[in-house]
C-alpha cells in the first residue's frame, strides 16, 4: 500500500521559484488529480491584471456547466478560489476530467482538473 502526502505550498505564478525559471502561468489548481473524499477541497489560485467582477464555472468533459460561484469584486493582484467537488445540486462528481474558467468582464483564465476517487 503506497500513501500520498499532499503539502500545500505557495508557488508563485510567475514562474520564479527556488528550483529556477519555470514557465510563467495565470492559474493552476491543487492538488491535482483531486479526490474530494481526500481532499476536502481543491484550491485554484489565479492572477487578474484588473479590477472587476469575478465569476467561477467549472464544466465536465462534455462541456456541460457543474458549478458556478459568483466570486465577487477584485481588484488587480493573486486570489485563490475553492471548489469543494461538489456540483450545484450538492452531489461530489464522478471520476473525470473538469475544465474551469475564471471569468471577469469579458476575459477568461482556463485550466483543466482531474478528479479521482
Amino acid at each position: 500500500l503506497v500513501n500520498w502526502e499532499i503539502t500545500r505550498v505557495d508557488v508563485p505564478l510567475d514562474g520564479q521559484s527556488v528550483y529556477g525559471e519555470q514557465p510563467s502561468v495565470r492559474s493552476y489548481p491543487y492538488p491535482n488529480p483531486f479526490s474530494p473524499s481526500v481532499h476536502q477541497v481543491l484550491r485554484i489560485k489565479f492572477d487578474l491584471q484588473q479590477s472587476g467582477n469575478v465569476q467561477l464555472r467549472i464544466f465536465d468533459a462534455a462541456m456541460r456547466l457543474v458549478e458556478e460561484q459568483n466570486l465577487g469584486s477584485y481588484n488587480a493582484g493573486t486570489y485563490e478560489a475553492v471548489w469543494d467537488g461538489q456540483d450545484r445540486n450538492g452531489y461530489t462528481v464522478p471520476n473525470g476530467i473538469y475544465l474551469y474558467a475564471i471569468e471577469q468582464d469579458g476575459s477568461s483564465i482556463k485550466g483543466k482538473i482531474v478528479v479521482a476517487q
